[in-house]
This record gives structure tokens, C-alpha cells and sequence, in this order.
């Protein structure tokens, strides 16, 4: 029984000695196409994912590119928005510059036609109290008296020079609260009244119930000249009173004025 198993040990081990020296003459001689066969196996299965690991290094690369590109442009909007706004802001003062010279240009229309005639900028309008006057930019360097006329555009009247100082005066307007002024209806009649100033350049008139007053008549100052004061906006009769009130308010937003003429007194010539 011991002889037995020792024989099949030994035969068990002339098989694996058998077997490796098969492998050891197989690698030998068949060693480079083996290696070859095992390594394009390797390289099939590897390469998609050094692809994929390839890509991915690509795109993380790419990314910091992107991003500063990104920047850049943000840099550039944000430039491009300044000088946009720069732009504008040139665009909106050159607009109120042509305003501004068109205003002018329609009151230097009335200006030089004789020595006269003053041509002043509003500094404080009707808006500031005591709600009744303006203050212009010019006085006694411009020869400007108490009492001389003050105008809007080519005829309306606004009020007269009440206060002057050396380099300003003050105008009363006749729209002012309390202030009575004389003037002519003129409409399908003429009607003597007294209007008197309601403030924000309106004015209030009564008349019998019996005169005829339409929407539209105009309020002129008796005189030469024939200036302007006002236009008829709103009657009302008063059947209680046998009375009429008359709304009437500038042709003008004295409140918008920025420039008006004052019409200097004549200077008296004193014979010694």
C-alpha cells in the first residue's frame, strides 16, 4: 500500500515537472507573439479610458480659459456700459444746450431793436416765497429802474421792476395775490375791468352778469402797446348777485420762464 502511493506521488510530480518545462519551451520560443497578443488586449481594454482621462484633463484645462474669457468679457460690457452713459449724458447736455439757445435765440428775436430793451436770465421764480416775484440777473449795471416793464417773449406783460441793486432786481409780477391791474377785455365787446392777480399767473375778474365774455377773449393792457396780460379760460354767472366771474391765467408757465425783457424807462434830459 506505502509502495503504491509513492509510486503515484512521483508520477504526480514527473506530470508538473513535465508541464512546466512545456511552459518554460512554449514562453521561449513563442515568448513575442504571446506578449504581443497580451499587450493589444491591454491596450484595448486601457485606451478608452486614457481617452476618457485625456478628455477630461482637456476640459479641466480649458476651464481657467474659459472663465477668464469670461472676465474679460464682463470687463469689456463694463466698459462699454461707462461710455455709453458717458455718451449719454454728453447727448443730454447738448440737448439742453440747443434748448437753451433756441430760447434765447426766441428772445433775442425782440432784442436790439432799440437800447431799451434788456434781455435778463429768471435766477428765482414764483416757485420760491413769497409766491409773487421773480429776481433777475440784472440791475443797476444794466440800467434797470424801478417801475420799468417787464415782458415775456414779444408782448405779454408780466409785471414791473420793483426793487433794483447792482447786479439784480426784483419783479413784481402782476399775477401775484392783491395786485389790481387795469385792462381791456377784448372779445365780441371791449370791457374796461380790473384784474386782479390770483397767483400762479391767474387772474380774477367781476363783471355784471349782463356782459358778454367768451372763453378765449384776451386781457390787454390799455396803452400804445397793447401788451398782453391774459386769456379768458372760465366764466361764471352769479344769477344771486346778477354778477359774472372771470377766470382768466398767462398764456404762459410763468413758472417755466427762464428768461424775460425789461423795457427801460426813457431817461429825462435835465436842462440847466
Amino acid at each position: 500500500m506505502s509502495y503504491r502511493q509513492d509510486n503515484l506521488k512521483k508520477t504526480k510530480n514527473i506530470k508538473v515537472i513535465v508541464v512546466l518545462i512545456s511552459i518554460g519551451v512554449l514562453f521561449y520560443f513563442f515568448s513575442e507573439p504571446i506578449l504581443s497578443v497580451g499587450f493589444g488586449v491591454l491596450s484595448y481594454v486601457t485606451n478608452p479610458l486614457w481617452r476618457v482621462e485625456n478628455d477630461i484633463n482637456d476640459t479641466m484645462s480649458s476651464i481657467p480659459v474659459f472663465l477668464r474669457s469670461q472676465q474679460s468679457l464682463t470687463v469689456e460690457n463694463r466698459a462699454l456700459r461707462a461710455k455709453i452713459d458717458y455718451v449719454g449724458v454728453q447727448l443730454e447736455s447738448m440737448d439742453a444746450i440747443r434748448k437753451e439757445n433756441q430760447d434765447l435765440i426766441r428772445e433775442m428775436g425782440y432784442v436790439g431793436k432799440n437800447d431799451s430793451t434788456v434781455l435778463v436770465s429768471v435766477l428765482t421764480g414764483p416757485n420760491v416765497p413769497p409766491y409773487d416775484s421773480l429776481v433777475v440777473d440784472a440791475g443797476i449795471d444794466s440800467g434797470l429802474l424801478v417801475g420799468d416793464s417787464v415782458l415775456y417773449a414779444d408782448n405779454v406783460l408780466i409785471g414791473e421792476v420793483s426793487q433794483v441793486f447792482s447786479h439784480s432786481a426784483k419783479i413784481k409780477l402782476y399775477a401775484g395775490n392783491g395786485v389790481s391791474t387795469d385792462v381791456i377785455i377784448s372779445g365780441k365787446e371791449s370791457l374796461h375791468a380790473v384784474a386782479e392777480g390770483f397767483g400762479s399767473g391767474n387772474y380774477y375778474i367781476e363783471l355784471p352778469s349782463s356782459s358778454l365774455i367768451s372763453k378765449g377773449d384776451s386781457l390787454v393792457v390799455p396803452g400804445s402797446n397793447s401788451y398782453l396780460l391774459g386769456v379768458v379760460e372760465y366764466t361764471q354767472i352769479d344769477q344771486t348777485t346778477a354778477s359774472q366771474k372771470v377766470l382768466a391765467r398767462s398764456p404762459f408757465n410763468i413758472k417755466s420762464a427762464r428768461f424775460v425783457r425789461v423795457i427801460k424807462s426813457p431817461k429825462i434830459n435835465v436842462v440847466e
